[in-house]
């Protein structure tokens, strides 16, 4: 399925694609990906090579947009375009003679790439609709061979009950540098009574994890040591020195799993920043796009791919305000509910913060009204959902 859907792009060569075993298949797909990103690059340096008319960076980047093709077999375009360069291309050709060339060569390979990028992101989205199942059994596997957590509650959970599990052990490797230095504190200022409330705070996270066997050590420690008037500190010591040892194995055991980042609902913990556009330079508008759905994120870039803009993609508002602290952009663009942070409320914060600059807020059937008034927060306005491409654009045109 994967090679036809590679072989529809015609400027591919189809008989290479058809040959490609399973691990070319991959390594190929990366190169489709690299020489995709390296495109607006090319084309940005060309265009400014050809508007100085200098004549050697044309040369270089004319190769380079050539080679990138060879390497992802669009063997007919290389051959089509080597012809048009040697017929076009010398120190004595009008520079508008080349302006046409060069403008001709790149919506050729803009078309080709802008293929390329959708049939990417379209295998992206496959994989992740039947990917997640089987990078679940995987960690499920993994957590099997985890000797202090119980196989047998772990081999028959389902996926929610998993991906539940998954969260508790995030949760578990944040607090327990908490958690052990707050024991480490109490047993070195010999306060037996809080060392033991940190030994149940532990107990209950590991039975959380289901790490049954440390949180019953926590238990007989704490059962042996209720009556703190006979304490033996140098024994208590040395059995909770034992427990924090096997607390740290398990904690690189678990950091192994490389367990992906979850987004807090309530508020949203992801303050991760993603530069999503394609051929911007210094002077270029940016626009800041917040939205919960990463996929919302990419309909946006795809529409505004080689429009000039600087997008900005932030999947949360505490993201968006992380990057508010340090950058302004020159437009906002989100959904009328955000995190359950309401329309008004998160318009109200970003001018009560000094940025004044457009609102456009993506809704569906939603009347004008029932939004915010323009009058009240400055320029707003409305991009009906779903997306039409080119109305996102005349209304970005028209604020900006």
């Amino acid at each position: 399925m994967l090679k036809e859907k590679l072989q529809n792009i015609v400027e591919l060569n189809s008989e290479k694609i058809s040959k490609m075993t399973d691990a070319q298949l991959s390594t190929y797909l990366k190169t489709l990906s690299v020489s995709s990103n390296n495109f607006p690059t090319q084309k940005q340096n060309l265009e400014n090579a050809v508007q100085n008319m200098n004549h050697k960076s044309i040369q270089t980047w004319l190769t380079a947009v050539v080679s990138s093709l060879r390497r992802i077999n669009a063997d007919n375009m290389v051959i089509d375009l080597e012809k048009q360069i040697s017929k076009n291309f010398d120190e004595n050709v009008p520079q508008k003679k080349l302006q046409f060339f060069v403008d001709y060569l790149l919506n050729s390979v803009y078309m080709l790439y802008a293929d390329i990028q959708v049939l990417l992101e379209e295998i992206e989205l496959e994989n992740n609709k039947t990917g997640g199942v089987t990078y679940l059994e995987k960690t499920k596997n993994k957590l099997l061979e985890i000797t202090d957590l119980d196989s047998n509650k772990i081999k028959n959970k389902t996926t929610e009950q998993l991906e539940t599990l998954l969260e508790d052990l995030t949760t578990f490797s944040e607090e327990l540098l908490i958690n052990e230095k707050g024991l480490k504190s109490s047993l070195e200022a010999k306060n037996y009574k809080s060392a033991l409330q940190w030994l149940a705070a532990l107990r209950g996270s590991l039975y959380k994890i289901h790490a049954d066997s440390l949180a019953e050590d926590c238990q007989n420690q704490i059962d042996a040591n209720m009556v703190t008037d006979n304490i033996r500190h140098e024994r208590l010591e040395l059995s909770i020195n034992y427990i924090l040892t096997s607390l740290d194995m398990l904690f690189e055991e678990i950091k192994a799993l490389n367990i992906p980042k979850q987004e807090d609902n309530a508020g949203g913990t992801d303050k991760k920043i993603n530069i999503l556009s394609h051929g911007f330079n210094k002077k270029s508008k940016c626009i800041l796009a917040i939205n919960n759905d990463i996929l919302f994120l990419k309909e946006i870039n795809e529409i505004l791919w080689d429009s000039g803009y600087k997008l900005i993609g932030a999947t949360s508002a505490l993201a968006a305000f992380d990057y508010l602290n340090t950058d302004a952009p020159d437009m906002f663009i989100f959904d009328d509910k955000l995190m359950g942070i309401g329309s008004g409320e998160i318009t109200r914060k970003i001018r009560s913060a000094g940025h004044m600059v457009p609102i456009l807020f993506t809704a569906g059937q939603t009347k004008r009204g029932d939004i915010v008034s323009g009058d009240e927060f400055g320029t707003v306005d409305i991009i009906n959902k779903p997306l039409n491409p080119n109305e996102v654009k005349r209304l970005i045109a028209t604020h900006m």
